[in-house]
C-alpha cells in the first residue's frame, strides 16, 4: 500500500509540474490538498490553482521512458490491427486494376487470369487482399 500511495504521489506531482506549478513549496501544498480529498477529506473543499503553462525541460526516469516506450508500442500494435482489419472494396480493386491497365494491359490480363476471372467483376471478394498484392506487384510499388 506504501509504494501505490508513493506512485500516486509521485505522479500527482508530475502532473502538477506538466500543467505549470513551478514552484516547489506550490506544488507540495497542492499535492497535498488533492491526496486528502481523494484518499482521505471528502468534505474538505479544494482548490488548485495553476499558472499559466509555462514549457518546462524534464529528465525522464526509466520508469516514464519505459512506459513511454510501452504505450507507444500499443498504439503501433492497434494501428496495425486497424490495417489489417480494413476491408477492400470493389471500388477500391477496380481503381488498382485500372492503375495496372495504363501501366501494362498484358498484366492486368494477368492478374484477372491468376484469379480465374475473364473480368473485374468475376472476381471474388475473398481474393481481394490477394488481388491488391498482385496490382501492387504489377506496379512496382
Amino acid at each position: 500500500m506504501t509504494t501505490e500511495i508513493q506512485s500516486f504521489r509521485n505522479n500527482l506531482c508530475v502532473s502538477l509540474i506538466v500543467a505549470g506549478l513551478t514552484d516547489a513549496n506550490q506544488i507540495i501544498s497542492q499535492a497535498t490538498a488533492l491526496e486528502e480529498f481523494i484518499l482521505g477529506n471528502p468534505e474538505k473543499k479544494v482548490t488548485v490553482t495553476i499558472a499559466q503553462s509555462i514549457p518546462l525541460t524534464t529528465q525522464a526516469t526509466p520508469e516514464t521512458t519505459q512506459d513511454t516506450v510501452q504505450s507507444e508500442q500499443a498504439r503501433d500494435e492497434v494501428a496495425d490491427a486497424e490495417i489489417t482489419e480494413h476491408e477492400i472494396t470493389e471500388h477500391e480493386i477496380k481503381n488498382a486494376l485500372m492503375a495496372v491497365a495504363k501501366k501494362s494491359r498484358n498484366a492486368l490480363y494477368a492478374i484477372l487470369k491468376q484469379f480465374n476471372a475473364s473480368k473485374v467483376s468475376d472476381l471474388q471478394t475473398s481474393d481481394y487482399p490477394n488481388i491488391m498484392q498482385a496490382a501492387d506487384q504489377a506496379l512496382g510499388a
